[in-house]
């Protein structure tokens, strides 16, 4: 593996910076260069359970996410792109997948797959209580059906809680699952597909991983 772990983190909302920051403490040891790719702008309900500030607002949200992960770790090189996302952009290095919307999901994976080369791709997903992270290798044609099959339809997708501090607990479950999934992939390389289901229901936290043998791993 290169010694340093370029990751391409599509969606700087509430799973995404709280991805990044995770990433950006990691890279004190491990060199990152972070692609942040979002195309929206941070707004005052952001900051309820997202990592802006006041001073962000009014700002593209990869903007003050470069400038924060800078104040966290100057190790880590922040390359932010204020853009959406299509279909016909290419992914040559891992994904995290942080977006809200089951259409962009499959645009992005569209894309991914389309690109030929991206080795590795999580997708993060999450509510107020319940959340889910994917992990799959996306040029696998197993993983990639076990992957489509887990989208619903954009009617029955669950909304994501834009300006609810409850879920900021699951969001830092989610951000050190995934965090934990990319250290994995740079030190190991192998790639299987993994569902990690994540309750933080009135019962307690609970976490639970499902990981599905393919023949291409």
């Amino acid at each position: 593996m290169n010694s340093t772990r370029t990751i391409t983190l599509v969606g700087a909302g509430s799973i995404g910076g709280f991805v990044a920051s995770t990433l950006a403490y990691m890279s004190r040891t491990y060199d990152t260069r972070l692609i942040v790719l979002d195309h929206d702008t941070v707004e005052a309900h952001n900051r309820t359970n997202q990592i802006y500030r006041r001073e962000d607002i009014g700002v593209p949200k990869v903007t003050a996410c470069a400038e924060i992960l800078q104040q966290l770790a100057e190790e880590m090189e922040t390359l932010p792109s204020a853009k959406e996302v299509t279909q016909s952009d290419r992914f040559y290095h891992p994904v995290i997948l942080a977006v809200d919307s089951t259409r962009a999901r499959r645009a992005i994976f569209s894309a991914i797959r389309d690109s030929f080369v991206c080795p590795f791709l999580v997708d993060a997903r999450s509510g107020i209580e319940y959340g889910t992270v994917f992990v799959l290798n996306p040029m696998d044609p197993d993983h990639a059906e076990a992957y489509l099959a887990t989208l619903p339809t954009e009617e029955d997708a669950s909304p994501v809680p834009c300006a609810n501090p409850d879920a900021i607990p699951l969001l830092f479950a989610i951000a050190s699952i995934v965090a934990q999934h990319v250290n994995d992939y740079f030190t190991k390389g192998v790639v299987h597909f993994k569902e990690t289901a994540l309750n933080y229901s009135v019962i307690g936290p609970s976490v639970e991983t499902v990981v599905i043998n393919t023949l291409l791993l």
